[in-house]
């Protein structure tokens, strides 16, 4: 303990004037939080299976917009979530449904794993385009989306 001491002491004595900005450095890729991590990159690692509907509620005024898919991620664990992100004007408009997700606490293994997602979003509109997005990625996009009743 006391050899530790001294090191971290001749350590400071070399290093003070650039010691706060190193510990600095250091700390700052482990206190950002998950949330921030997780919006700036995206760990799915391929997608597909997407399929988009709305079901209509007629009388009501309102519509449901249903967004399915398969992503595959680097382990299991993930835990997921599909919300509503801003839209665009235009004809048809665009919505667009953001996923998010929160890795795995702990050790975990790394393999490949295939996880369903199934996002909702209420609408006032029955024709819509519809793109779904991971950390900046576009993980699919529709032209036209299917309309039930």
């Amino acid at each position: 303990m006391v050899s530790s001491l001294r090191f971290l002491e001749t350590m400071m004595a070399a290093f003070s004037p650039t010691l706060p900005l190193i510990a600095l450095a250091a700390l700052a890729g482990t206190l950002l939080p998950g949330s921030a991590m997780a919006a700036s990159s995206c760990p799915v690692i391929s997608s597909g299976k997407w399929h988009a509907w709305i079901d209509r509620f007629p009388g009501k005024g309102i519509n449901r917009l249903v967004v399915v898919g398969s992503v595959e991620l680097p382990s299991p664990g993930y835990r997921w979530r599909m919300v509503k992100a801003g839209g665009l004007r235009g004809r048809p408009p665009l919505q667009e449904l953001r996923l998010e997700l929160d890795p795995p606490e702990g050790i975990v293994a790394q393999v490949v794993t295939p996880v369903d997602v199934r996002g909702e979003a209420k609408t006032a509109f029955s024709n819509l385009r519809v793109m779904v997005s991971c950390g900046g990625k576009r993980l699919a996009y529709f032209d036209e989306v299917v309309i039930t009743d």
